[in-house]
């Protein structure tokens, strides 16, 4: 209801700019129809305050379908929902609005993140996955394609950060830069399964134990589940930015309001996070 007002406020709003800004040379035709000098600006005024208007109500409108999703969801799975100041995140604001949600046996935190480019979803929690494994799930896009060429990663390169902040065991270069060599420049590392590699790209830093976690075909089956038009996601394992602790995290780029593909977002964790503690700790030989 609320978002059916804005809009019928945005279409009063549009009304009235017409008129304001209606062209004199018309005048001749419609006389009287058209305000005069005051009136004009007076029109175009209230106008541009009913937009203000309309774009609240409809961003109110949008956050309570949020909130009410996110918390119908929580309830669900004995869950908590709560309502914070925004804060800064690494490279994004992180909104107010959070969820805890059990999966598994661990508490993953359910954000809305604010970056320059999108507002999107961001679903993460700690994973027992083997400290030395990287692995990126990415929609499958010519563009990564492009940025693994000789030509352009040499230029990215050179760009990546190499700040050792945060460092694994063993070596010197910063997380941030070995995550990114993963991402950026690995191999995809395709499953077999002919409708998973359609949609999306596997890179990883161990290709034997990525096909092996993706050797469960109902896991294959909850990413293409996940599929839809106008929804892209990314979805990671890696060591977390700030502690270097193995963490799982969902990335979506858009807010998710949709009870239901929470659920399926849910299903695929609980899934990847039991399968996960079955890699083997060390890498193959």
């Amino acid at each position: 209801m609320r978002r059916l007002i804005s809009m019928l406020v945005f279409l009063v709003a549009m009304a009235l700019f017409a008129v304001s800004m209606w062209p004199a040379v018309f005048q001749p035709w419609l006389p009287g129809f058209i305000p005069e000098g005051s009136g004009r600006w007076g029109l175009f005024v209230v106008a541009f305050l009913l937009f203000i208007v309309s774009s609240n109500m409809d961003r109110k409108a949008r956050r309570g379908k949020w909130i009410e999703a996110w918390t119908e969801f929580a309830n669900r799975h004995g869950g908590q929902v709560a309502d914070k100041q925004p804060r800064l995140d690494s490279h994004a604001i992180r909104l107010g609005t959070t969820a805890r949600i059990p999966v598994g046996s661990e508490m993953f935190d359910l954000d809305a993140l604010r970056g320059s480019e999108r507002t999107g979803t961001r679903f993460c929690g700690p994973c027992r996955a083997p400290a030395d494994f990287k692995m990126f799930v990415i929609p499958q896009s010519p563009i990564f394609k492009i940025m693994a060429s000789a030509s352009v990663s040499g230029f990215l390169r050179k760009q990546l950060p190499r700040d050792a902040k945060v460092t694994v065991t063993g070596s010197t270069d910063s997380l941030a830069l070995q995550e990114a060599e993963v991402l950026l420049f690995g191999d995809p590392v395709p499953t077999g399964d002919p409708e998973f590699d359609k949609y999306y790209m596997v890179r990883t830093s161990d290709a034997a134990r990525a096909r092996e976690f993706f050797e469960d075909g109902s896991l294959r089956h909850a990413f293409v589940d996940l599929h839809a038009k106008g929804k892209s996601f990314s979805w990671a394992i890696a060591p977390s930015p700030k502690t270097g602790a193995m963490t799982m995290e969902y990335d979506e780029w858009q807010i998710i309001t949709d009870v239901d593909r929470l659920e399926k977002v849910h299903s695929l964790m609980v899934r990847a996070a039991d399968r996960v503690e079955q890699l083997p700790k060390e890498k193959s030989a």
